[in-house]
């Protein structure tokens, strides 16, 4: 039975199967880490087809990065604060900072000397 897009069981389902084979097919990984258009339009492909997600929306971003915390820094996504007349209270960047690796602070590792 495919995957669900519109359940969070069914993405979760159709992200195992994608992530399994991500690590352990090297030449389906080093062309979805890439960052071109192309690519990202490979790797929705791939993750609709693999996860069998058959109604995974075509707006989708598939973005993938290696693990490391230099390919981590290249991607930087923010869920936006409620739009507003006037700010009433100060900003916290770290409850809009969603994606990919969140910048130090509380309950997060702290930098190595030299970072």
């Amino acid at each position: 039975m495919p995957n669900d897009w519109t359940t969070n069981v069914g993405k979760r389902a159709a992200a195992k199967l994608y992530l399994e084979e991500l690590a352990t097919n090297d030449t389906m990984r080093k062309r979805v880490v890439k960052s071109g258009q192309d690519d990202r339009k490979y790797s929705h492909d791939q993750f609709k087809s693999i996860g069998d997600c058959p109604n995974m929306p075509d707006d989708v971003e598939v973005i993938c990065l290696e693990p490391d915390r230099d390919h981590l820094n290249q991607l930087v996504v923010f869920k936006l604060p409620k739009q507003t007349n006037k700010l009433t209270a100060a900003i916290n960047p770290l409850a809009h900072w969603i994606a990919a690796w969140v910048p130090y602070g509380p309950g997060r590792p702290q930098p190595t000397p030299g970072e």
